[in-house]
């Protein structure tokens, strides 16, 4: 993974905040949590990061909460409801829990159910503390992604973002962040379809042992091959 940004640059806490891994193709998800490994390594080692947070959304934020406890680095969470892998396959659960246990410290919660609210306050309590932010963002997509971007932009950071789309890497320009976001009120009203989504969504039957199509856990090792990386 290609951070863009000076050597000398020292971030001590990174931030990730992404999509749900259902929400992206299989080879997506991969190639997404391929990158994060590196990332937290790079990041480490060039720019000083010593915390990783993560908000252990099924996906992206395990697959970064695991990166960071292997570069070992110090690993920070915030949840935004309590309970939050109840309904979740079992891959999932287990390795959210695993990683719940390695957490240096109490993990920060802000809601007890699955409500827009919680989520916007658990993305933007990262946005605030993070030295620097990456976000695993589908082009166009709205939503609770769509909204960290915005509040990151509106206090004068600028996200890298990581494609998984097109499988790349780059920090936009505050000025070019807009071309590829939806409109603001396109974004609020599918903001609340994708909380109902992720309350109502099953994607295995939770206790059984048997995970439907949706197991998104990606604990094993990696097997395909990796897309080039563009950079600015």
């Amino acid at each position: 993974m290609v951070i863009v940004g000076a050597p000398q640059q020292t971030w001590p806490t990174v931030a990730l905040i992404g999509h749900p891994a259902y929400l992206l193709e299989p080879a997506a998800r991969r190639w997404v949590h391929r990158e994060l490994v590196r990332a937290a390594v790079r990041l480490r080692d060039t720019n000083g990061m010593t915390r990783g947070l993560s908000g252990m959304s099924r996906g992206p934020g395990l697959w970064w909460a695991d990166a960071v406890l292997r570069a070992h680095v110090d690993l920070g969470l915030h949840l935004p409801f309590l309970r939050q892998a109840d309904s979740w396959p079992d891959a999932d659960r287990v390795e959210w829990m695993r990683l719940m246990g390695r957490a240096g410290r109490a993990p920060l919660v802000y809601g007890a159910t699955p409500q827009p609210r919680s989520l916007i306050a658990c993305h933007r309590a990262m946005i605030d503390e993070a030295d620097e932010l990456l976000v695993v963002w589908q082009p166009g997509a709205r939503g609770q992604v769509c909204d960290a971007v915005r509040y990151a932009l509106a206090q004068g950071r600028c996200p890298v973002w990581i494609d998984p789309e097109q499988q790349w890497i780059h920090r936009p320009a505050a000025d070019e962040w807009p071309t590829f976001l939806p409109s603001p009120a396109e974004a609020a009203v599918s903001a609340q379809a994708e909380m109902r989504s992720v309350r109502n969504r099953r994607d295995g039957q939770p206790g059984t042992g048997q995970p439907g199509t949706g197991r998104v856990a990606n604990t094993g090792s990696y097997h395909a091959a990796s897309r080039p990386v563009r950079k600015n």
